[in-house]
C-alpha cells in the first residue's frame, strides 16, 4: 500500500503512514481488533439427569402400589386359596414382608429423588 501524501511504502492497513504522518485508512475502513466479554457457555444438562426426579417418583409409587396390596389382602388370597377371614401367623407374616419391603422401596425413591434434586442443583450452576 502506497502513502498518498508522500508515495512511500507501508504497511498494509497501517492506519497512519510511518514517514509523514498522514491517515491512510479512515475510520469506518479500519476496526481495531476488540476483545468482547463472552458469556461461559452453559452445559445442557444430560438426558439421565433430567430424568432422576421422575424415576424417584415411580419407585415411590411402586412401593405404595405394595403398600397397598399388602393391607388390601389381595396378596394374601391370590397366594392362599381357602382363605381363612380371620387369618393365619402365615399369611400376616407374609403380608408384614410385603409391607417391610413397601417401606424399604419407597424410602429408596425418596433417596433417588433427594439424590436427583441435589445433582439438579449442583449441575445448573
Amino acid at each position: 500500500m502506497r502513502c498518498p501524501g508522500c508515495g512511500s511504502e507501508t504497511v498494509e492497513k497501517a492506519a497512519f503512514c510511518e514517514r509523514c504522518g498522514q491517515r491512510l485508512l479512515t475510520p469506518a475502513m479500519y476496526t481495531p481488533p476488540v476483545t468482547y466479554y463472552q458469556e461461559p457457555v452453559k452445559k445442557e444438562l444430560a438426558t439421565w439427569v433430567k430424568l432422576l426426579p421422575f424415576l424417584g417418583f415411580i419407585i415411590i409409587g411402586l412401593g405404595a402400589v405394595l403398600y397397598v396390596l399388602a393391607f388390601s389382602g389381595i396378596l394374601h388370597t391370590a397366594s392362599n386359596p381357602s382363605w381363612d377371614p380371620y387369618g393365619t401367623a402365615d399369611s400376616f407374616d407374609s403380608d408384614f414382608r410385603v409391607l417391610l419391603a413397601s417401606y424399604i422401596v419407597m424410602i429408596f425413591g425418596g433417596v433417588v429423588l433427594f439424590a436427583s434434586f441435589i445433582v439438579l442443583v449442583i449441575k445448573s450452576d
